[in-house]
């Protein structure tokens, strides 16, 4: 039987479970509350020369979504980071055989 609950209730269940989720490795907190790593992760999609549309669509999350885990508004998700982090990895391996190309023409 479907068993509906209050609003209350589902934010009180739902908080309980986020306090005792592991961090995100990529958000770390601060006294201040603002996550310390919210620039690494924005200056990672910029070097991959990504849009936040173009990220958020590759991670499979809304664009404002992503635009709050830059911002340190909301925590990175460990399966978002782990596959923002595979993302980073491709393209550096993606970089490095179109430079290790262009050094065999020369």
């Amino acid at each position: 039987m479907l068993m509906l609950h209050s609003k209350r209730e589902r934010d009180k269940k739902g908080g309980a479970e986020l306090a005792n989720a592991p961090p995100s490795p990529l958000a770390k907190r601060t006294k201040k509350g603002i996550t310390m790593q919210t620039t690494k992760i924005k200056l990672q999609r910029l070097q991959l020369g990504l849009t936040l549309e173009q990220m958020a669509e590759r991670l499979g999350v809304k664009q404002r979504t992503y635009q709050r885990y830059e911002k340190g508004e909301r925590e990175m998700p460990k399966p978002v980071a782990m596959l923002h982090e595979a993302l980073k990895r491709n393209a550096i391996l993606e970089r490095n055989e179109q430079l290790a190309k262009e050094r065999g023409k020369k």
